[in-house]
């Protein structure tokens, strides 16, 4: 079994995960065969769906719908299901999340999506209709027991990524072949596209990730989001059997407008926003203010033993997490992360020494402690900024450089003044 790079499993730790779509399972197989539906009355459509409001919700969503119009039968084949029954939760942790595919009734679908209020885009696929049919039995295939369960990774192995691979067999691989130019995006860039109305999430994300993230993207793997998969179907073009280029979509069309805002869009995004060397700032002014009155003032200073506590108590859970996931799961999306240099366990550990400062209201050996630990800390923190001009640290974790320089600088400074009075 391959190893995850799931930045779903991410969301997981983080949240109380919902399903994105009703629960239900497969009614009996369809044939999709020429003696049950013939491959002139099907039609073929790549269904998107817009982001909701729940945090796994954020990516959006995608389906394929099949419709044979003369026997009326409309299925929606959904490959982003899961359970939290056997196993879910230690399969989550350890970064071994299990997704299954399965067929839907296209009307109760769209129902719950509209009571989602995401907004529905269809995009009907220009295939000749032997390939819709074949794309159809593909379909049919896929949700069978034996074949419905598969890793789910987040950027590699989604439900879009698997019905962009089907779509592009279904074009005898020009889906692919149209698509590996870039734009220089990167999975980071994406996911800094997608989260931009949630800044603290964001940070927090992309503080867990490492350089694995941030290789240029082709549009190929772009799309494993809906929205680029839609994008990028619309604008292919290919050759069929009878050697002319034609659209891959023949038309699309809106079937529902929640009146959401789109993300927006992945170039107008800064890489290197301002707002976390602003929020690094603040706490750094915020503990060292106080420990200049701490000489003078006893509550002064158990109120700094106090923001000693609260700040790296936050941070070091963080860090702790990292940590965990960078050395014992299966996350390969964590692993060698340089952000280890920043926050680990050992800043939770810090906080409750600071805390017994605080409670205890010890004197000299407390805080003369505390300021050694932010001394090495700050050390490495520096040694990890000056290591940024070595091409082997590539990862791009300014964000987390940004905030995390003035909270750790901020701390022994503080401290620093502390142990002076």
């Amino acid at each position: 079994m391959h190893r995850l790079h799931s930045l779903s499993t991410l969301l997981l730790l983080l949240s109380a995960f919902l399903s994105t779509t009703p629960a239900q399972g497969n009614r009996g197989q369809i044939n999709w065969s020429a003696t049950d539906s013939s491959a002139a009355n099907l039609h073929v459509y790549l269904v998107t769906f817009s982001p909701g409001d729940e945090l796994t919700d954020w990516f959006g969503h995608t389906a394929i719908v099949v419709r044979d119009s003369v026997k009326k039968i409309s299925k929606l084949y959904n490959f982003g299901l899961f359970s939290f029954s056997e196993g879910f939760i230690k399969n989550f942790i350890f970064g071994r999340l299990i997704f299954w595919k399965g067929r839907h009734d296209l009307a109760s679908t769209l129902k719950y999506y509209k009571s989602e209020r995401r907004s529905i885009y269809f995009h009907e696929l220009n295939l000749e209709a032997h390939s819709k049919l074949q794309l159809a039995r593909a379909l049919e295939r896929e949700v069978l027991p034996e074949n419905r369960q598969y890793l789910y990774d987040h950027y590699r192995d989604n439900c879009a990524t698997r019905l962009r691979d089907l779509i592009d067999r279904a074009t005898h691989g020009q889906l692919r072949e149209a698509t590996q130019i870039s734009d220089g995006r990167s999975y980071r860039d994406l996911t800094m596209q997608y989260t931009d109305s949630h800044p603290l999430m964001q940070w927090l994300l992309l503080f867990l990730m490492n350089d694995t993230i941030d290789q240029p993207l082709t549009h190929w793997q772009e799309m494993f989001l809906p929205d680029y998969l839609a994008r990028y179907v619309e604008e292919t073009r290919y050759t069929d059997s009878r050697g002319h280029t034609i659209p891959l979509v023949r038309k699309s069309w809106s079937e529902y407008d929640a009146g959401r805002p789109a993300p927006p869009a992945a170039d107008d995004i800064s890489r290197y926003p301002f707002w976390p060397l602003g929020l690094g700032l603040l706490w750094a002014a915020l503990i060292i203010l106080p420990a200049l009155a701490a000489r003078r003032s006893r509550p002064v200073l158990r109120l700094t033993g106090l923001l000693l506590f609260i700040g790296p108590f936050i941070m070091g859970m963080i860090g702790t997490i990292l940590f965990f996931m960078a050395f014992f799961t299966d996350h390969t999306v964590t692993w060698h992360n340089e952000n280890l240099l920043l926050l680990h366990p050992l800043t939770l550990l810090t906080s409750f020494l600071a805390l017994g400062c605080f409670l205890k209201n010890r004197q000299a050996p407390c805080w003369t402690k505390l300021e050694m630990f932010w001394l090495v800390q700050s050390i490495l923190a520096l040694l990890l900024l000056v290591a940024k001009i070595f091409p082997m640290f590539d990862q791009q974790n300014y964000m987390a450089l940004a905030f995390c320089l003035p909270f750790i600088w901020g701390n022994f400074i503080a401290l620093k003044l502390i142990n002076r009075s």
